[in-house]
């Protein structure tokens, strides 16, 4: 089964409000008890003061470029606490909302222009979603993602995660993702 090792509650809540940032993985065999612990860690550090944002893997969706990251899209624009949001993802808020459509709530909506070639929309999403994860994760605001089935992530959403968190990368401050 899933266990924690050498600690009661994985400090990353406590990191993140702090000013750190770090990515916990949490791994087992299916049925081995992560749904069932990330619920206990949620609930024992929610006194922290970060705000947790949910997204949960599909089978079959792993073509779907962010799926994974779609309700945690939902959970930034019922739980938002970044007033200027807008204004701190510039030019890189339509990219966003064309990667997570339920951005559009905060980020207003999307003109039809695709941005630029085809060949760099990957790259385009990518950087949009770094910025909007920078953006929203600060000192008022930190944050922790709460990924489950994680098996079921798309290409994209794993080289985001790998991006933001690469050993010569400077990870977003105030941000923790398990």
């Amino acid at each position: 089964g899933c266990t924690q090792k050498g600690y009661d509650n994985p400090p990353i809540a406590e990191d993140v409000v702090a000013g750190g940032s770090g990515l916990v993985l949490l791994e087992a065999d299916s049925g081995g008890g992560k749904s069932r612990l990330l619920s206990e860690l949620i609930q024992q550090a929610a006194a922290s003061g970060a705000v947790f944002l949910h997204g949960q893997g599909v089978a079959q969706a792993a073509q779907r470029p962010f799926t994974l990251l779609h309700g945690v899209a939902q959970g930034l624009v019922e739980h938002v606490v970044v007033d200027d949001l807008r204004e701190r993802m510039g030019d890189a808020a339509p990219t966003a909302v064309r990667a997570l459509p339920a951005l559009a709530a905060l980020l207003g909506p999307t003109a039809e222009d695709d941005g630029g070639p085809e060949q760099f929309g990957e790259q385009r999403s990518l950087a949009a979603l770094h910025q909007l994860l920078r953006s929203v994760a600060g000192p008022d605001s930190p944050v922790v993602l709460v990924l489950d089935d994680c098996q079921w992530a798309d290409g994209l959403t794993v080289r985001l995660l790998s991006e933001l968190f690469a050993a010569d990368a400077a990870p977003p401050p105030h941000l923790g993702v398990i």
